[in-house]
């Protein structure tokens, strides 16, 4: 009898469990019923505004902040040469620690695997470190595999969160949902545009028009934003017709379209796309796609078909470097 291709041995062995989680939250917003749009149902509108929640806009500009730190931090932990022992112990022990609390509550099995990738960057012993003299390509795939797993790693903590709770509390519901809607929106923004999410907001930033529209189309709320604001007051008092027109368009247009007989599938491949999912073969998403209870095509082929059309395999090439 021939064995399927095990996913278990590429990313967190529980992933499946991680994925049912979120498919479970997700039942409680209208993505499975209509065109596409991540909407809360009215229940959940309410709690989210009672709360006065902010928009999740806000973890765009978090997200840039963070990828800044993260690189400064990779680079000194990294590269020894660039400070004394002492210090260089320390700044690895308290990332240790750091890693060590986001493992408790999980199973076994995902805290061996998440010691496992995390131990080049923590442990002391020059064995299982990675090597100072690589080149930029090379940390440039260590940042994302880092990126990737400690995504991986907050997304399975959230889920046990939620799930060990007889009735979650609202900051946990609300804080569920906001991790789901910046990861869905953030490969959304990779399919559209070849870009993070949080790489169109960085221009945007900076002035650059089709950067902003690109962002808009996906994401509406970050016309909360103050940069956003001073845009498109510069606009108005300009009389900048056309630049309205193009807001009006990217507002209305749908961010994406999709085959709603596997909506399901469809919303799994793009949340977690870039925390897990890029790592397997075809035919290993396929096997973890049964275990999760997942629907997807009978013909392996026209499901790599449907995921390649989704995420655009190549849009990798056409994002921005993150160092």
């Amino acid at each position: 009898m021939e064995t399927k291709p095990s996913w278990k041995q590429k990313i967190d062995p529980a992933f499946d469990q991680v994925i049912k989680a979120y498919l479970f939250m997700l039942e409680d917003t209208e993505m499975f019923r209509n065109s596409g749009w991540l909407a809360l149902k009215d229940e959940y509108v309410q709690r989210w505004e009672e709360k006065g929640a902010k928009g999740w806009y806000i973890e765009y500009e978090k997200q840039i902040k963070e990828i800044d730190e993260l690189s400064k931090k990779l680079s000194r932990i990294c590269i020894p040469k660039r400070m004394d022992k002492k210090e260089l112990s320390r700044l690895r022990g308290k990332l240790k620690k750091e890693i060590f609390t986001k493992l408790k509550g999980l199973p076994a099995e995902s805290q061996r695997y998440y010691q496992e990738k995390f131990k080049p960057f923590y442990s002391d012993n020059p064995a299982d470190r990675l090597s100072p003299n690589m080149s930029k390509e090379d940390w440039v795939q260590v940042f994302s595999e880092y990126k990737t797993n400690y995504a991986s790693l907050d997304a399975h903590n959230m889920a046990v969160e939620v799930l060990k709770a007889d009735e979650p509390s609202d900051k946990e519901i609300l804080q569920m949902f906001k991790f789901m809607f910046f990861c869905m929106y953030n490969t959304i923004s990779i399919v559209v545009s070849g870009k993070y999410i949080f790489n169109l907001i960085r221009e945007a930033k900076k002035g650059n028009q089709q950067s902003f529209l690109q962002a808009l189309q996906i994401d509406r709320s970050i016309l909360e934003s103050n940069w956003a604001i001073k845009m498109i007051r510069k606009a108005q008092i300009s009389g900048d017709q056309d630049f309205f027109k193009k807001v009006a368009k990217a507002i209305t247009k749908q961010p994406f379209s999709h085959d709603k007989e596997f909506t399901r599938a469809m919303v799994v491949i793009i949340l977690f796309w870039h925390i897990g999912l890029n790592k397997l073969t075809n035919s290993e998403r396929i096997r973890l796609f049964e275990d999760c209870g997942i629907r997807v095509q009978d013909d392996p082929e026209v499901f790599r078909r449907f995921v390649n059309r989704l995420i655009k395999a190549d849009s990798s090439k056409k994002q921005l470097t993150l160092f």
